[in-house]
């Protein structure tokens, strides 16, 4: 949009996006964008970063030395009553320092020996296209391009002609006539906002291209703006652009980006029009006001997860925090605790969001280190006006009364329940990322105490559930809304208007990701992007290929979630180092288990793997096999095994207990009897001793995953330890009191190098469970 000074803001939020792309080297627009477009002061900042290929830094350079120059008013003179300019001419700014000023930065960025005024908008190969809307006398909006054009021949102008062009406005800039004859001006009131002159080009000059991404930028302009030096055909003159510039965006939203509408999920409108009222069109001295309150905007926009799929923990935060306002000075506190992309975050967004206008006050504070704790309170201490935003205090070239930003976190902690306290309304804390128990631990005395309060903490470690008095487990979706948020990013559209057969394979690949929320987020993204929105084709590959699919789905190489934080891989991954950082040994047995048949990953299992088996040795005498002389590594032996070399229950359960702590584990007792493929075996309990089994349950695409963590070295010594666990694992020891001199009489069974077994049964059961680790260790 154009919006005069208040056009930085637009480069501000530029700036944002571009290095949310690549903190360490944010790429220039005309290398992310395909179309820059842009009215007025918008359209110098489309020829500055689409035409010049200028990055944000650059260009935000330039358009502060070009607002000090161009937005300052003529000065006025008093005669008869009346105000009139010095010069000729009733516009408020000069056209002619525009125009210098752009043949400036044109020159400056071409090579110093080039004529900034010479240089010409059109290119027959741009590398970005961009063009500048200018309206002509009759009312008409012009597009000047810089590429060619299926519609009409290359319109001849200079880059500064098309610069003056589109900010060409009455009371601005005065008009422009070109040599042509064409006649410009009302440049900012005919397409402030160009939105649609974008949908509309795009579809005319690459009609079977798919629009992926639409950016909107506004420069925060509202209806009711104040107007600097009380210029009031300039406030008259915004007033109208400010109304055409929303009711545009608005137009756009509803017709396009609504339920249904066909750009809901790519179409981005950022205009921070909270605390930019106070800035005038021509103020360009109240810079450091610009940039602080961009800032304050671009971290705290929330908007509705449109990706949310609906769960029932929702309704137990909502009876758990209620509806009405509390005295009481202790907030209630939930938290919610589940492993890495389990949907904790927007399950808690989701709230806020729906319940934002039952709080007076919503703050997020991230709490994954103290640092980043003392940040976010500072952030939420300036959005309730306690401090000044750092930039001004760096910055600011104003006196003021305000104490300076101390980065202080009890301090601000402070602050902020004394501010809640002053206002009496019901507020809302949302703590994120929970994930070290040092932080955990401390985190109560940083709870403010306040009436109305409430907390909601998301972890991934169980020892949050402490926190509070209620505290919610998430596992994974509902099937029915696992079903339909994989849909939903497959076809952008409901399981109602789905197929049966679709559906059918839809549940096949929730059930494959344990309806874990990220999981499906990305799987769904992968579907649609590299496998051309067939949901059969995935899981084709996945009966073949599953590892490798989930691998590239969910993780590695992922097309679209490159972040660190959204790959459920890289997410897993820091919570494993966690625990490999203390007890490596537990890390490497989650590993294990990785390598092993998932089904069947009972504590007896490791028993037997760790503990030492009779056999008969080539002389017919009783001997012992111990685990190392199967190869069961040292390191599982020292993790569930006594000083003695003897298994340890209470090392298993510890070890089992870190691992949980982080939900990578589930540990379930069972009890009953032996149901085998090929039926019930024996109707006895499940251990041969006639206790309950104790099964450990893992994610499935932890299980595919765990591989990945590994490379090929490290990968090929969890293969012969998992091999060697399964072999030592079976179950054909042999008993001293045993009669086997004729070790060939039914039901006794030699099995070779004088093993024996006594049940068929139990042999048959036993070489399928060691037959099903093999397979998961070829696949």
């Amino acid at each position: 949009d154009g919006g005069g000074v208040r056009g930085l803001v637009i480069l501000l939020m530029l700036r944002s996006l571009m290095y949310l792309i690549n903190p360490q080297r944010p790429p220039k627009p005309c290398d992310v964008f395909d179309m820059i477009v842009g009215t007025s002061t918008g359209g110098l900042i489309a020829i500055m970063l689409g035409r010049l290929e200028m990055d944000v830094e650059a260009a935000i350079d330039a358009y502060k030395r070009l607002s000090k120059r161009v937005f300052t008013p003529r000065k006025r003179i008093h005669i008869g009553g009346t105000f009139v300019h010095k010069v000729l001419g009733s516009e408020t700014f000069d056209h002619e320092v525009l125009e210098k000023v752009i043949k400036e930065i044109v020159s400056a960025r071409l090579g110093s020996d080039t004529d900034g005024g010479s240089v010409k908008l059109y290119e027959d190969r741009p590398k970005c296209p961009i063009f500048v809307c200018a309206t002509m006398v009759n009312g008409g909006i012009q597009r000047l391009r810089s590429y060619p054009s299926t519609a009409e021949e290359p319109f001849d102008c200079t880059i500064w002609e098309a610069a003056r062009a589109t900010s060409a406005a009455p009371t601005f800039f005065a008009p422009i006539k070109f040599p042509n004859g064409m006649d410009f001006r009302d440049g900012g009131l005919g397409a402030n906002n160009p939105i649609f002159e974008l949908i509309n080009e795009v579809r005319k000059e690459y009609p079977t291209r798919d629009i992926s991404t639409i950016v909107s930028l506004g420069t925060g302009v509202s209806s009711s703006m104040k107007l600097g030096r009380g210029l009031i055909s300039v406030a008259e003159a915004c007033s109208k652009i400010a109304m055409n510039t929303e009711k545009t965006a608005e137009s756009f939203a509803a017709q396009y980006s609504h339920q249904q509408g066909i750009y809901r999920h790519k179409y981005f409108r950022f205009n921070p029009t909270n605390g930019l009222q106070g800035v005038g069109l021509d103020e360009w001295e109240k810079e450091d006001e610009m940039m602080a309150n961009t800032l304050t905007y671009l971290r705290t926009t929330a908007q509705e997860d449109i990706n949310f799929a609906p769960r029932e923990e929702m309704l137990t935060i909502e009876s758990a925090l209620g509806s009405t306002f509390s005295d009481s000075l202790r907030p209630k506190i939930i938290s919610i605790v589940g492993f890495g992309g389990s949907g904790k975050t927007q399950l808690m967004l989701q709230y806020a969001w729906t319940h934002r206008d039952a709080y007076g006050v919503v703050l997020w504070i991230d709490a994954q280190s103290l640092d980043f704790l003392n940040d976010t309170f500072s952030l939420a201490a300036e959005q309730l006006g306690l401090v000044l935003p750092r930039t001004w205090v760096s910055n600011s070239r104003t006196t003021t009364t305000v104490a300076p930003f101390i980065p202080k976190l009890q301090r601000n902690v402070d602050a902020i329940q004394k501010e809640l306290r002053r206002r009496n309304q019901k507020w809302l804390i949302l703590i994120d990322r929970a994930d070290e128990i040092h932080m955990i631990d401390q985190l109560p005395k940083y709870f403010p105490s306040a009436p109305g309060g409430c907390i909601i903490v998301s972890s991934r470690r169980q020892e949050a559930e402490r926190l509070g008095g209620h505290a919610i487990k998430l596992k994974g979706l509902p099937l029915d809304s696992a079903q339909q948020l994989l849909i939903h990013h497959v076809f952008g559209t409901s399981t109602g208007l789905v197929q049966g057969e679709q559906l059918e394979q839809a549940k096949q690949v929730v059930e494959t990701l344990d309806c874990i929320p990220l999981a499906i987020d990305l799987a769904g993204t992968y579907i649609k992007h590299n496998l051309g929105g067939r949901i059969d084709t995935y899981v084709k590959l996945y009966e073949s290929q599953k590892h490798e699919l989930v691998e590239r789905a969910l993780g590695r190489n992922h097309p679209i979630a490159q972040d660190y934080s959204a790959s459920v891989l890289a997410t897993w991954r820091v919570s494993i180092n966690a625990i490999a950082k203390e007890y490596p040994g537990a890390a490497k047995f989650l590993y294990l288990l990785c390598f092993l048949d998932p089904s069947n990953l009972r504590k007896d299992l490791f028993k037997r793997a760790c503990s030492p088996k009779l056999y008969l040795n080539r002389e017919g005498s009783i001997d012992v096999l111990y685990p190392w002389m199967n190869r069961v590594p040292d390191w599982l032996l020292r993790l569930f095994c006594g000083p003695n070399g003897h298994w340890n229950d209470l090392q298993f359960f510890d070890t089992i207990g870190i691992i949980s702590a982080l939900f990578f584990i589930e540990c379930k007792d069972l009890i009953g009897t032996w149901v085998h493929p090929s039926g019930e075996v024996e109707g006895t309990t499940l251990t041969s001793d006639g206790s309950s089994v104790t099964l450990l349950e893992l994610p499935q695409p932890l299980h595919h995953l765990g591989r990945c963590f590994h490379d090929d070295k490290s990968r090929e010594e969890f293969i012969h330890d998992a091999f060697s666990v399964a072999i030592h694992s079976f179950q054909n020891d042999i008993k001293r009191d045993g009669n086997y001199s004729n070790i060939g009489r039914t039901p006794m069974m030699y099995v070779g190098f004088g093993r024996a077994i006594d049940n068929r049964k139990k042999m048959e059961r036993q070489l399928d469970e060691v037959y099903e680790h093999f397979r998961a260790l070829q696949s």
